[in-house]
């Protein structure tokens, strides 16, 4: 009969839920990825699952962090571990089925979902890294304006006298 293909498909879950992921999680969330390998002609799947985690939505960075499960008897796949304590950031999961002597391996799309920040004024925000250090940023360029002026001014000083 020959290998056949697959397909693996994901979902996001709340750790705190046991929920699909709703969108509305803010900073602290902690989330975990569920995976669905589907074969063909009633023979069960076996081999593994490698869930990759990102901190990106788009699957494209080095990974954060992976681990690697064993299908079940069942043909059944655990869940990933739990990521915990996540920032207000996007997010992505993917899951690689390994395949088997029946299957060919397969690989889920890319499944982005972000963490809002922490409510202001009633509205969850989510929250860009670059954004967090704007007010820092403007602080370093008047202090270093400071700086250069101060150094000037010294320099001009020691020139008259001398």
């Amino acid at each position: 009969m020959g290998v056949r293909l697959t397909s693996t498909s994901t979902v996001v879950f709340d750790a705190s839920t046991n929920a699909p992921w709703s969108g509305s999680e803010v900073a602290g969330a902690s989330a975990y990825d569920t995976a669905t390998v589907n074969g063909v002609g009633g023979v069960i799947p076996s081999g593994t699952v490698t869930y990759v985690f990102y901190t990106d939505n788009d699957c494209s960075g080095s990974p954060f962090r992976s681990s690697s499960v064993t299908l079940k008897a069942s043909g059944s796949v655990p869940n990933s571990a739990i990521q915990r304590n996540m920032g207000a950031i996007m997010y992505s999961f993917q899951a690689t089925y390994s395949g088997d002597s029946n299957y060919l391996g397969s690989q889920s799309p890319c499944e982005p979902f972000t963490v809002l920040s922490s409510p202001v004024g009633g509205t969850n925000l989510p929250i860009d890294r670059l954004a967090l250090l704007a007010p820092y940023l403007g602080l370093l360029s008047v202090l270093l304006i400071g700086v250069i002026a101060f150094t000037l001014k010294r320099v001009r000083a020691v020139q008259k006298t001398v």
